[in-house]
């Protein structure tokens, strides 16, 4: 734990340097994205000692039961508030009101409590409803996971992927998703990322994400210095590529003031931001403590909630990251809580 919390606010501290010298001496870093970044990692440093404080005296038990509470308590309020003609809308399609947290009821299904699963089944069957992008990825990572509550599955699970992928990308042929449906162009915009060969072939949205990144990589080409702790906060990138000129960018992908001034000062998902704004140290750190998290064993599957966190959400929502933070603080106090037991005599 001591070393996550180090190589934490040391990765949350350093971009802030960086683009305070940025701000100094390159007239075109902007003020308000270092602010805006620097207030969110501001509070991962101050709600990781927090939580630090307070895991120190709760049992971590009571914890991540609350942790799995809260997103059966997501799933059923979302339902009920369906079943009484509540809801929201995306882009003028139905969808379910939900919390943000609701992306992560994917782990539900990982539980050895009947209950949880049985939600975590409720979560699945109204999916169609809830969809992103996110949420199609941590479905897909914890469908895969599930192998491991089956013997057969565990032992041809590394086998198993191509098979899993090919069904996977084919849901759409096998349930006919309905274009009044989200589910249907969060889909279409997931499979799009898969046809990176051909930027033709690849939707509005998952294309905008892709050359955001190879704008990214240009930077860096041009200004190879950089590249290590990348461009801190209030940093940008430019359309060095010169493939955003042939789209017709509007305000949802940007601001109209980056869109108007070639300069985007951050990206639409945590790979691009983390590149832009932590450099390859950035990116070490984040694949560093995915991969171990997932070795890591946890009921209810919580240990895969930080990697959600870190690998896909990370500098978008401060709720999630105090959710992220909690979960992750559990995983290693249950650990230590299970050395001292054991250490006591008891088994």
């Amino acid at each position: 734990m001591r070393n996550f919390v180090i190589g934490l606010i040391f990765f949350n501290l350093y971009p802030i340097i960086v683009g305070g010298i940025g701000l100094i001496f390159n007239p075109e870093y902007s003020l308000g994205s270092f602010l805006s970044k620097s207030i969110y990692s501001v509070n991962v440093i101050f709600y990781s000692f927090v939580i630090i404080s307070i895991l120190e005296k709760e049992d971590y038990d009571f914890l991540q039961g609350i942790i799995v509470n809260l997103l059966v308590t997501g799933v059923l309020s979302a339902v009920i508030l369906k079943g009484f003609g509540y809801g929201g809308y995306y882009g003028g399609i139905n969808k379910l009101s939900t919390l943000d947290i609701i992306e992560f009821a994917s782990i539900l299904i990982l539980s050895d409590y009947a209950i949880y699963f049985i939600v975590g089944i409720i979560y699945l069957i109204n999916f169609k409803f809830i969809a992103s992008g996110k949420g199609i990825i941590i479905l897909f990572i914890s469908l895969y996971r599930l192998f491991d509550k089956f013997s057969f599955f565990k032992k041809y699970k590394i086998t198993l992927i191509p098979f899993f992928l090919v069904f996977f990308i084919n849901l759409d042929n096998i349930f006919k998703f309905q274009k009044n449906e989200i589910i249907y162009y969060k889909f279409q915009q997931f499979l799009g990322i898969f046809k990176f060969y051909d930027l033709n072939l690849v939707p509005h949205s998952p294309k905008v994400r892709i050359l955001e990144m190879i704008n990214i990589v240009y930077q860096y080409l041009k200004f190879p210095l950089l590249i290590l702790a990348g461009n801190g906060f209030g940093g940008y990138f430019k359309d060095w590529s010169g493939k955003f000129s042939y789209m017709n960018l509007k305000a949802g992908d940007f601001s109209l003031n980056e869109i108007n001034k070639g300069i985007f000062y951050g990206g639409h998902d945590t790979l691009s931001n983390v590149f832009l704004f932590n450099g390859i140290f950035g990116i070490m750190f984040i694949l560093y403590w995915i991969l171990q998290f997932w070795k890591k064993k946890s009921r209810y599957g919580i240990n895969l909630i930080p990697i959600f966190w870190l690998g896909l959400i990370y500098y978008f929502n401060i709720h999630i990251a105090i959710f992220g933070l909690i979960s992750t603080y559990t995983i290693f106090i249950e650990k230590i809580d299970v050395d001292k037991n054991y250490k006591r005599g008891k088994k």
